[in-house]
């Protein structure tokens, strides 16, 4: 497999000349996760995925197609003439940590080293596991070589959780060219108000979201793209179906705020997405969002089920205009810190360490 471009001006270390084996999710699965990993497999072609969450419903059959890919895996790693030098674990859920033990073991059976990157903070993942499955993924995690992590606050969050010793560094998400050269539109040229992009579930927040706009003290409407029951109607919200990454973009650039009421996050694409456009948000004060929030400079948080905090950062944001476009410049500034020659130069030299 070919390696990448040299990079301009300082030299990285010499470019990896095997491939690096990215345990990952299929890449028609939809979700910030595959986003992000689909970034670095088109900018990388020393990469290759093996796909080992294929689908999540039905059970069964994400169970079965699990085990498929292990054994396609095992022929890659032990019967297959390759030249993989390193394995690249993805985990952005409690399965995840889960469903990748075998494949950690067999690595190391191999004798290739590790690096797991992780979607998600330690404690998410953790919660509501067994304790013996904690045992076993704790017992394996401590044999990794490198373990990555998206924010600082998410790598304090993993040592705190579980052990202090472990070598770790911090590479956030890349955000492709599209959404880094936006032009951001003016408060008064935005079409759209509020818009929620996310799964329908608890942890995304939406019942703390139809609960705050149902209490909103200013006339706005928030347009809701998730994967509704058929049939849900909350007050002061429209829902849509799923929609494609560009009618996103479009949708995001005309929006005047982005709610992200979450339970469980890491260092979320949707709000790196929104600053990209010149959008401000309004989310929760977990996991990475702090550290965006702060960097940033273009949202305001509230604490995870304050549904009056929510509403007080929806009026505050729609009706301090000085506010709003602080914001909006400000996190334009700074995304441009996140785009992807810079990440995929900061990956090279961690896969060069770790091999």
């Amino acid at each position: 497999m070919s390696s990448g471009k040299k990079s301009k001006g300082k030299t990285i270390q010499k470019e990896i000349d095997s491939a690096v084996l990215v345990l990952g999710y299929n890449p028609s699965m939809a979700g910030g996760v595959s986003k992000v990993t689909g970034i670095l497999l088109e900018n990388m072609p020393e990469l290759e995925l093996h796909p080992v969450l294929l689908c999540r419903r039905p059970r069964i059959k994400s169970i079965l197609a699990t085990a498929n890919s292990f054994l396609k895996y095992l022929y890659k790693l032990f019967l297959r003439n390759n030249s993989y030098k390193a394995i690249h674990v993805i985990v952005g859920s409690s399965g995840d940590a889960v469903r990748t033990l075998p494949f950690i073991w067999a690595a190391k059976l191999k004798g290739l080293p590790l690096c797991i990157q992780y979607h998600k903070s330690t404690d998410g993942i953790f919660n509501g596991l067994p304790k013996i499955t904690l045992y076993l993924i704790r017992k394996t995690w401590k044999h990794v070589n490198l373990h990555c992590f998206l924010s600082q606050r998410l790598a304090n969050n993993h040592k705190e959780y579980l052990f202090e010793q472990i070598s770790s560094i911090v590479i956030p998400n890349a955000l492709d060219r599209d959404w880094i050269d936006i032009e951001p539109l003016a408060f008064s040229q935005r079409t759209n108000e509020i818009v929620f992009f996310g799964r329908w579930s608890w942890e995304k927040g939406v019942n703390d979201l139809t609960e705050a706009m149902d209490g909103v003290k200013i006339n706005v409407r928030c347009d809701i793209y998730a994967d509704a029951p058929r049939g849900a109607a909350f007050k002061n919200c429209s829902i849509h179906s799923w929609t494609s990454e560009k009618e996103v973009r479009e949708i995001m650039k005309t929006a005047k705020l982005l709610l992200l009421p979450s339970y469980s996050e890491a260092f979320p694409t949707v709000l790196l997405e929104a600053i990209a456009c010149g959008t401000p948000f309004v989310a929760s004060n977990i996991a990475g969002i702090p550290d965006i929030a702060e960097q940033s400079k273009a949202g305001i948080l509230h604490e995870p089920g304050d549904i009056e905090g929510i509403r007080e950062g929806i009026e505050k944001l729609l009706t301090d205009k000085e506010l709003w476009e602080s914001c909006s410049k400000s996190g334009k500034l700074w995304i441009g810190q996140l785009n992807v020659k810079d990440i995929v130069n900061r990956w090279r030299e961690a896969y060069q360490s770790l091999i």
